[in-house]
């Protein structure tokens, strides 16, 4: 068995290399060609963290094209976040840019 691991992202190094070093585990750490060349996180974790640091009323007063979550942030914030960030990742690149930037345009992220 080998265990397969996304993204490459910093806390896989902190956190979960020296556990399977230490175990000898083997994996596979598949990372992001676009994230390495641009050192940017991927898309999903960039907008993670900026959604961390949208207050509740901002988050509840958005309007982004298509998005029809399933809660409203003020009740579930973090599955509200889930939701928009897999709304968006299932976007073309280019979709994703326009939503952002028009959602950006009107003060609302």
């Amino acid at each position: 068995m080998i265990l397969s691991f996304d993204d490459g992202c910093l806390n896989f190094i902190e956190s979960v290399l020296p556990v399977i070093k230490n175990n000898k585990i083997k994996c596979n750490l598949n990372l992001i060609g676009h994230s390495l060349e641009n050192q940017t996180p991927p898309f999903t974790i960039g907008l993670s963290d900026a959604l961390k640091h949208i207050d509740d009323d901002t988050a509840r007063n958005s309007r982004i094209s298509g998005f029809s979550p399933t809660v409203s942030p003020f009740q579930r914030r973090n599955k509200w976040n889930i939701e928009l960030i897999n709304y968006l990742k299932m976007r073309s690149i280019e979709s994703r840019k326009k939503i952002l930037e028009d959602s950006s345009s009107d003060n609302i992220l």
